[in-house]
């Protein structure tokens, strides 16, 4: 008898991916295959390897560690190989997550965030009865997604400069990352995010940066990149160089 061979589907979550596969549709089960795990936790999944081919062969041992001696991942056949893949269902999945996100993994955590975040707001727009469907979705994982990297990227700027000049003291190494953010937001925004913070609610920066739309985010995101080119480049102080993006672009 010829097994089955499972159907394969990428998986869109916002700006990442993944392939799902759809064990049975009675009752309705799904997983993922081990080899995806990879794109999605590469720092556990990789370790302490020396290469990623010994580092794939380890998996199942890997996943052992993390969800205990009793896991056990099912091998299938699906539609994209003739060999029989590894693949763990969603309820293993979600304690992987969990487990991960408690020890402080940055992949881990990042992805339950955006998860819970997406439900939340899909149960609230249930509540309101405001229509939710997948592009909407989608658009709100993307816009979450993006602000992080955007943010991320020009902070990361930032610390390299500061780390690479310890001369700068004072109040100005102090605030450099704020007085950034506010200028950036008083040139798109016409606010700092203190002004925002307090006009839509919010607690802390990140989640001002959360609440943007994806025009917002993309012309934030323009000011950033052309700064962080100028910081690089031209070593120029990271407060200068974003007022040089603004001058440029507004």
């Amino acid at each position: 008898m010829i097994a089955k061979k499972l159907p394969v589907t990428q998986v869109q979550f916002g700006t990442k991916s993944f392939q799902g596969v759809l064990i049975s549709d009675d009752p309705l089960t799904f997983g993922i295959a081990v080899p995806q795990l990879f794109a999605i936790f590469p720092v556990v999944m990789e370790g302490n390897y020396k290469d990623f081919r010994t580092a794939k062969n380890q998996a199942s041992k890997t996943l052992k560690r993390i969800l205990g001696k009793e896991f056990r991942a099912t091998k299938y056949s699906t539609e994209l190989s003739n060999q029989q893949v590894n693949v763990i269902l969603l309820g293993d999945f979600r304690r992987l997550l969990l487990r991960l996100t408690a020890t402080g993994d940055l992949d881990a955590l990042a992805f339950s965030e955006e998860l819970l975040d997406l439900s939340l707001h899909q149960l609230f727009c249930d509540a309101f009865k405001i229509k939710f469907e997948a592009e909407d979705r989608q658009e709100f994982l993307t816009q979450r997604q993006q602000g992080i990297l955007a943010r991320n990227s020009y902070t990361d700027v930032i610390k390299a400069y500061l780390d690479a000049h310890p001369e700068v003291q004072g109040k100005k190494r102090h605030f450099m990352y704020s007085t950034v953010s506010d200028l950036v937001n008083r040139d798109v925004l016409g606010k700092t995010a203190k002004a925002l913070r307090e006009e839509r609610g919010l607690a802390t920066d990140d989640q001002v940066r959360d609440s943007y739309d994806a025009k917002t985010l993309g012309e934030i995101r323009q000011r950033e990149r052309h700064a962080a080119t100028l910081v690089k480049k031209q070593d120029l102080c990271p407060i200068a160089a974003i007022k040089e993006a603004i001058r440029f672009y507004s």
